[in-house]
């Protein structure tokens, strides 16, 4: 709705090629595949003839063990691949992970408090480097974990659901819907 407000003469078709739980290797290798999740369905990415990507970040999903560097050239090939497909490519960074209750919830993993802090400072890490390759890679950033922290550190709890601790709540949503009309520039 934001976005058919601010660009009124534009016609918008969205498609979500995200799934759950995958991190950035696991995104890259389905990348040129079709895509099947739930009820969506759609042709591989290469063959829509996007005008605009918005990647995600993957930085929720980090490797067992964890590693950074995997995660960042992970972050970089993916950029190189929506390139190829169109110049209007966006890297979204998302919201901060909270620190106190990360992951708690009846539907969340309910990790002890040490481990889910130990995972809350990883997906920090990686949200860090997200900003970071998008300053490198010269891409537009939109930026909702600056935006979604507390203090320059852990996020804020109304922007998570309190089901599972992790996932963004209504507020979290609008929020980054908020940020993201804000960050797009189309023609």
């Amino acid at each position: 709705h934001a976005l058919v407000k601010k660009y009124p003469n534009n016609k918008f078709v969205l498609y979500n090629y995200g799934i759950g739980g995958q991190n950035v290797e696991a995104g890259l290798a389905r990348w040129g595949s079709s895509f099947s999740n739930r009820d969506r369905n759609y042709p591989p990415i290469t063959q829509i003839q996007p005008d605009v990507i918005i990647l995600g970040s993957f930085s929720y999903n980090t490797f067992d063990p964890h590693n950074r560097e995997r995660h960042k050239e992970g972050l970089r090939k993916i950029i190189a691949e929506a390139k190829n497909i169109t110049p209007d490519v966006y890297l979204m960074v998302e919201l901060a992970p909270l620190g106190e209750g990360f992951g708690q919830g009846k539907n969340g993993p309910n990790m002890a408090p040490a481990a889910a802090l130990d995972q809350s400072n990883r997906i920090l890490e990686q949200l860090d480097d997200s900003l970071e390759i998008g300053k490198e890679l010269n891409i537009p950033v939109i930026d909702v974990y600056s935006v979604s922290q507390l203090n320059g550190r852990y996020g804020e709890k109304s922007n998570v659901n309190q089901d599972d601790g992790i996932h963004p709540s209504v507020e979290g949503h609008l929020l980054t819907a908020r940020i993201i009309v804000s960050a797009l520039k189309l023609k």
